[in-house]
C-alpha cells in the first residue's frame, strides 16, 4: 500500500480516494495526502471534511432548509418516476397491455373512429401473446387506462403532498411512499 490521497474539486469538496500504489489518481486531478486515520475518517464520514488552503478542514454546516428542499426534490422525483413506470402497462382482461404514448394513441384512435373494420383485430399484449379485440373491448381498454392513470396520479399527488408536509430532511427520507398505488 502506498500513500492515501483524497481528490477534491475547486470548492474543496472531496469526491474520490486514491492510493499512490494500488489506485493512483488520474493525471491532473487535485489531491491531498492523508494519514491512514484521516483517510478512514473521511471514508466513513463522507461530506464531513473538505480541502481548504491545501489542508483537510471541517466542512461548513449544511443549511437545514437546503437539506430539506433537496430531500423533497429527490423523493418527489422518485414518486413521479414510479408513477410514470406504472403507466407503461395497464392490466386488462387478464393481460397487461403496453400503454406508452404511442400505444395509447393507437387505442384512442380506434375508439375515436367509432368502429372497427369487419374483420377481427389482433392486439399484441405485453407478454407478446395476441388478444382478439372488438370495438367494445377497445372502449373498455381505454376506460381501464384512464382509471389507472387517475389512480396513479391521485396516489402520486397524495404522496407528494405528504412529502411537502414534512419539516425535516430525515422525515422526508424516512417517508414510505410505496403504498396506495394501483396494482
Amino acid at each position: 500500500m502506498g500513500q492515501k490521497q483524497a481528490a477534491f474539486n475547486e470548492s474543496g469538496a472531496i469526491f474520490a480516494f486514491y492510493d499512490t500504489m494500488d489506485s493512483p489518481a488520474p493525471e491532473g486531478v487535485a489531491v491531498i495526502d492523508l494519514t491512514d486515520a484521516e483517510w478512514q475518517f473521511c471514508s466513513d464520514n463522507q461530506g464531513s471534511k473538505i480541502v481548504s488552503n491545501g489542508v483537510l478542514a471541517d466542512a461548513p454546516p449544511v443549511d437545514p432548509t437546503l437539506m430539506l428542499a433537496t430531500a423533497k426534490a429527490s423523493v418527489k422525483a422518485q414518486i413521479r418516476d414510479h408513477r410514470d413506470d406504472l403507466l407503461l402497462l395497464t392490466p386488462f382482461n387478464g393481460k397487461s397491455f403496453q400503454t406508452d404514448i404511442a400505444s395509447k394513441i393507437q387505442i384512442m384512435n380506434v375508439v375515436d373512429a367509432g368502429s372497427l373494420p369487419a374483420y377481427a383485430t389482433y392486439w399484441r399484449t405485453a407478454d407478446n401473446s395476441y388478444m382478439t379485440m372488438t370495438f367494445d373491448l377497445f372502449v373498455q381498454l381505454k376506460t381501464a387506462i384512464m382509471v389507472r392513470e387517475g389512480a396513479a396520479f391521485g396516489a402520486s399527488a397524495q404522496h407528494q403532498d405528504a412529502v411537502d408536509a414534512k419539516t425535516s430532511a430525515d422525515a422526508v427520507n424516512a417517508y414510505d411512499w410505496s403504498t396506495g398505488w394501483p396494482a
